[in-house]
């Protein structure tokens, strides 16, 4: 995971993959707005922002009014959300720190929100991570994860950062038995990701309505292949 993050051609070109074309801006404003619903007003909160890569949540939170800390293994990916930042107009409200998600130096709920947005399905000790934020939030934390039983279990093997698939089930039970309680689940995007990504218009638009119509239906939400979760600290 860290060799993978650390290459300087997935940070040249890490966002225009993902976040360009028609696709891929449904994509960013339908997560960034989840993101946001589910710790509602932040403005003054000190939030530090997991394995921030480019930043497009740092920033999403700093134009919210918070104090962010983005912390990543990369320093290219770091460079590049800096820049971003600076062009949004929110540079000054972000500290760019380049670290280990899973061993910060901060000290015990150091930060309100403690946030790790497309980590869990990298790493392989997801109770130590899930300790590390514990003992950094005074309140609450937020992370996300790939649904084991969606239909991303077809072709995830075949992506080169070996994500792992987790269970929503268990997912919760890491949050409870670590003392979390209002544990609130949001399950999205049953549509898998490429099929935005790589299709020409009017297509990503066609699939929008697509997982519309697939939240109302519960089979097909419980399909969903992205899980948010946040918790609050007992």
């Amino acid at each position: 995971m860290v060799r993978f993050y650390k290459k300087k051609n997935v940070a040249s070109n890490y966002d225009e993959k993902r976040f360009t074309g028609q696709g891929g801006q449904i994509i960013k404003e339908r997560e960034n707005r989840i993101v946001l619903d589910l710790l509602g007003d932040i403005e003054g909160k000190k939030i530090l922002d997991l394995g921030a890569g480019t930043c497009r949540y740092s920033i999403a939170f700093a134009e919210q009014g918070a104090e962010v800390t983005a912390l990543d293994i990369s320093q290219e990916m770091l460079d590049k959300g800096r820049a971003k930042a600076k062009e949004a107009g929110v540079e000054s409200n972000i500290e760019f720190v380049k670290g280990d998600a899973m061993n910060t130096e901060y000290k015990d709920e150091s930060f309100d929100i403690v946030t790790a947005l497309r980590i869990f399905h990298l790493v392989d000790d997801i109770k130590a991570l899930a300790e590390e934020m514990k003992r950094l939030t005074r309140d609450r934390v937020l992370f996300d994860f790939f649904h084991l039983w969606s239909l991303r279990i077809f072709y995830n093997k075949f992506l080169p950062m070996n994500s792992k698939l987790r269970r929503k089930r268990k997912m919760k039970k890491l949050l409870t038995r670590k003392g979390f309680y209002d544990v609130e689940l949001r399950k999205d995007f049953f549509i898998p990701y490429g099929c935005y990504r790589f299709s020409p218009k009017p297509l990503p638009k066609f699939y929008k309505k697509l997982d519309y119509l697939a939240r109302k239906l519960s089979p097909s939400r419980r399909a969903s292949s992205v899980v948010y979760i946040t918790g609050r600290k007992s």
